[in-house]
């Protein structure tokens, strides 16, 4: 499939509108001796947002400035940007690189279905799990940036004994969306493609994609360190995340007052729904958690992969490093 058939897929509603925002393709890249920054590039997954003219549906740039003596953290859509790091992490005794990805919107705004969840400055996170050795993807995970929604797939590459008993062998609904029950393996000149609705920015599409010269816009790839040191108009830098309190973590501007004064209070999180910052708590101040109750809150990590696979019933004692030789 290439980003050209993307615009016209069929469903319930046109996709003529959609943008796409990709990279220039890597070229004969053997990935397999490539180093972390390589992989990051080569990697990195394109988006296809619908009604993609619309200001609040464009892939923006994070920034800061001071309006009337005060900081207003903003999106501008008129630039865009895709912010990436590597991680390092372990499944069973298989070393694992997490290549995490992350995009940001001026706003979700007022829809009646999900009127709740409308809020400023909100994200998408997309994480591609490779073999730390070998490089082949094992995982392919979205989720919004406040640990909404997460869609969490296996690739072809994962050994079938891994998979929670009864995986399905072609589509898996993932919150009402039927997605494919497999990424299929990546190739030359291909990349992961992600899929959005317009306003809500659900994602309803997560495959491989050829790349080519169709691509409607460009996006620039930033290390995502640069989060936390925006350059502020005017002078000096600040960080896109709250650096203190009971919003620590969080994006600025990002609180969805609805959700978090009826819901967020009965889960004991008045900050459910805001965009947070991405990684170990420790250090970040908040965790990525992606399972509402209390107690599959610490389980449910992003920034760990192991326990949240089991509770998915995955079996990650399963993987070892006799799969790879």
């Amino acid at each position: 499939m290439t980003l050209l058939t993307i615009m016209t897929l069929t469903g319930s509603r046109s996709k003529a509108e959609a943008v796409l925002y990709s990279f220039p393709p890597c070229g004969a890249v053997d990935l397999r001796a490539a180093d972390e920054a390589t992989l990051l590039r080569c990697l990195a997954p394109v988006f296809s947002v619908d009604d993609g003219a619309r200001s609040f549906n464009r892939i923006g740039a994070p920034s800061i400035e001071i309006r009337n003596g005060r900081e207003h953290v903003f999106v501008d859509p008129d630039v865009h940007l895709l912010y990436a790091e590597s991680r390092h992490d372990r499944i069973g005794s298989v070393d694992v690189i997490h290549l995490v990805y992350r995009i940001h919107f001026t706003l979700l705004p007022f829809t009646w279905r999900v009127f709740y969840e409308r809020h400023r400055n909100a994200g998408l996170v997309s994480i591609v799990t490779v073999d730390a050795v070998n490089h082949e993807p094992l995982f392919f995970t979205t989720v919004y940036s406040c640990g909404c929604y997460r869609a969490l797939l296996p690739t072809r590459s994962l050994p079938r004994e891994v998979l929670p008993d009864h995986w399905p062998s072609d589509v898996k609904k993932v919150w009402g969306k039927p997605m494919p029950a497999f990424m299929e393996p990546m190739r030359p000149g291909a990349r992961y493609l992600v899929a959005m609705d317009s306003r809500t920015h659900r994602v309803h599409d997560m495959r491989v994609v050829d790349v080519g010269a169709e691509t409607a816009q460009r996006l620039e790839l930033r290390p995502m360190e640069g989060l936390r040191h925006l350059t502020v108009a005017g002078g000096g830098e600040s960080s896109f995340f709250y650096p203190s309190g009971l919003r620590k973590g969080h994006v600025k501007g990002a609180w969805s007052p609805i959700e978090g004064l009826t819901f967020g209070l009965l889960i004991l999180d008045p900050m459910i729904g805001s965009d947070k910052d991405f990684g170990d708590p420790s250090v970040t101040g908040t965790r990525f958690y992606t399972m509402l109750l209390p107690w599959d809150k610490n389980v449910s990590r992003l920034d760990v992969f192991e326990p949240l696979l089991r509770k998915m019933k995955f079996h990650p004692e399963r993987m070892t490093g006799a799969i790879w030789r």
